[in-house]
Parts: structure tokens; sequence; C-alpha cells
């Protein structure tokens, strides 16, 4: 039994309009989620004689729809080959809520230009809530959006990033 805790907010993202989006990923895993709405604690059990690896699979399904992704990107993660990647903005910035903002600002651009462009170049997914960034995609595609977002946070400018992320999508 794996457990991870998410945004009370986004505990009905994860159950779904009759609790068919909770009903799906079990059906699809062959595991239980047992959802406490009032701590945002989610516990995925699996069957003795079933995959952990879908457990695990589905615990990601879980973070992902808790750090701002909706459940159709995050059954991405059900994929073996697609992989959840959170960074922690305050890594970067410190505790400082004004500098959090700003970093944020930064990551998603002005009408979410910034994000869009990481998303097309690289091929990541991304969602950005509260003092997180999270990206969903293939090993190199949320390589190079990490590469990416480390960059605009260490302070390089937005043309650089851009930059980058064209020399990488011509690499592919």
């Amino acid at each position: 039994m794996e457990y991870v805790r998410i945004p009370q907010r986004r505990i009905g993202v994860l159950i779904g309009h009759d609790g068919e989006t909770r009903k799906e990923f079990e059906v699809a895993t062959g595991c239980t989620l047992e959802i406490d709405s009032r701590t945002g604690i989610v516990r995925v059990v699996h069957p003795e004689q079933g995959d952990a690896l879908l457990a695990l699979q589905l615990l990601a399904v879980v973070r992902a729809i808790g750090r701002g992704f909706s459940p159709e990107t995050a059954r991405e993660l059900l994929d073996p080959e697609t992989y959840l990647e959170v960074i922690d903005i305050r890594d970067h910035t410190g505790h400082s809520r004004k500098r959090l903002e700003r970093m944020r600002g930064r990551v998603i651009g002005r009408n979410g230009k910034t994000r869009r462009i990481i998303e097309e170049q690289s091929n990541a997914r991304v969602a950005v809530q509260g003092h997180t960034v999270a990206l969903i995609g293939s090993l190199e595609a949320v390589d190079a959006a990490k590469v990416a977002l480390g960059m605009l946070l260490g302070g390089a400018e937005h043309g650089s990033v851009y930059h980058y992320l064209e020399g990488h999508r011509r690499s592919r």
C-alpha cells in the first residue's frame, strides 16, 4: 500500500463526475483508491497477486492530478515509458513569496507563452501549481524541459531558453 497527499481542491478532479475517473483508473490498474477527502491523503492498494508496478504508476497518476494535470493527461503515466517530474520552485528562490510569484510568472510567461513554448519544443506537458512545476513526458522530453526550467529559474533570459529548446528539438 502506497499513499500520497494531494490538495483538497483536486480531490474532485481525481474522483470525477459520479466517481467515473476513479473507477476508470481502478479498472485499468486492478488497484483500489482509498481517498480521504478531509485530509487529501490518497492510498493506492493493490491486490497481493497484483502488479506492484501498476500501483506505482497509479500513484504517479494521482500525484500528477494533485499537481494540476487533467486526468486525461495524467493517464499517460500508465505507460511505463512516460515519467513525472515535480520541481519545487522554492529550491531556486528560497521561501520569499514575492520571488516565488516572480519565478512562477517567468515559467508561465505572458498569456502562457513560455509554458506553451516549453511544451511544444520539448514535447513534455507542463503544469504550474502552487510552488511546483510538474512535467509529464518521455525521459528525453522531461530532461529537456527540466533544463529549460532550470535556466529560467536560474535567471537566464527567455530568448536563451527558447534558443536551447529549438536546438534540442532540431537534434531529435
